[in-house]
């Protein structure tokens, strides 16, 4: 860690790896061979103090002062790390991301086909960016270093998306307004984005129980206004767009 923070430049992220909690037999723990398994029971069982986390990080600290360092070397730091599930930590304030595959695995694995479509992915970080937090998405290259057509395919299809939504997913924050049955909602300064994972096919949305006042409604990537009608605590968005495959329309709302 010395010699990778002293001479290579600035950097931004320490992403230290571990295996965590796996001796209870998550992970298909069951299914790997008998030396693996007895690793990762030996290694879920050291500790902060094994590892000398305090003392490694306070010298990687001293190298590079601006760096972020997550949470797997048991020791809390900057930032927690949610694998595979989406969780958002308990504390509010605690910076965070989930961390997801492609398919079920990390690396290159060519006999695993179950890909998450676009929209699983898309939903995954409109979710995370409600919670306050940020979406890590793994790519597995193989041993040349190529990306295989079905996560191409998958990766233009959610950059596609940004293009155009991009704005409603980074430096976001949490915001108290109510889901209804068309999402989850962000916001960023006096902007508030709402995230459309089941679009109504009648052309509304509803947020109920919805103190906020609005100046105006738009989807992102449209020029169109949309209709806001207050109806006493339950306001409803008039004009909202169709369902479309592997889309999520995000309305911007602006506060008065």
């Amino acid at each position: 860690m010395r010699e990778l923070c002293s001479n290579y430049g600035q950097f931004d992220i320490l992403w230290y790896d571990n295996i965590i909690g796996m001796s209870n037999g998550s992970h298909c723990i069951g299914e790997v061979n008998a030396n693996f398994r007895e690793n990762v029971v030996m290694n879920s069982q050291l500790t902060a103090e094994d590892y000398r986390s305090a003392e490694l990080n306070a010298m990687v600290r001293s190298l590079q002062p601006g760096i972020l360092i997550n949470d797997r070397s048991l020791l809390p730091e900057d930032f927690y790390t949610a694998e595979q599930n989406l969780h958002a930590p308990s504390d509010p304030e605690r910076l965070w991301e989930g961390c997801i595959t492609m398919n079920k695995h990390w690396g290159f694995y060519p006999s695993d086909p179950y890909y998450k479509s676009p929209f699983d992915i898309i939903h995954s970080m409109t979710a995370v960016a409600s919670s306050g937090g940020h979406l890590l998405l793994n790519v597995g290259p193989d041993r040349y270093g190529r990306i295989n057509t079905q996560e191409i395919a998958i990766l233009e299809a959610v950059g596609d998306w940004m293009k155009i939504n991009a704005e409603s997913v980074k430096g976001t924050s949490k915001i108290k307004i109510n889901g209804g049955s068309y999402g989850c909602a962000a916001q960023k300064g006096k902007t508030v984005y709402l995230y459309l994972h089941y679009a109504n096919s009648e052309g509304f949305i509803t947020i109920p129980d919805c103190e906020e006042k609005f100046t105006s409604a738009v989807v992102l990537g449209s020029d169109k206004s949309l209709q806001i009608e207050y109806n006493g605590r339950k306001i409803i968005i008039h004009g909202t767009p169709m369902p479309e495959y592997n889309k999520i329309p995000v309305i911007k709302l602006e506060r008065i």
